[in-house]
């Protein structure tokens, strides 16, 4: 059986290697927006690395002042 380049092997559950590298640490996000794209995309394999004082400037920034109450539910 064969399987397309970018989907699954079906039996190990992985990537082709020769054809995906799956970048697994996010150094600009905050954990709150990956977490979706995380869930549905990264079984749950993406890691925020983002530094937490540079991330907690953008929490007080007035742009993002009116959207903090937003929440996604799943």
């Amino acid at each position: 059986m064969s399987t397309q380049l970018y989907t699954r092997d079906p039996d190990a559950y992985s990537f082709n290697e020769k054809y995906v590298t799956k970048l697994v640490r996010s150094f600009r996000s905050h954990p709150d927006i990956l977490e979706v794209p995380n869930v549905c995309f990264y079984e749950n394999e993406l890691e925020a690395y983002a530094d937490q004082i540079d991330r907690a400037k953008f929490c007080q920034w007035e742009v993002c002042k009116a959207t903090l109450d937003v929440h996604v539910y799943l």
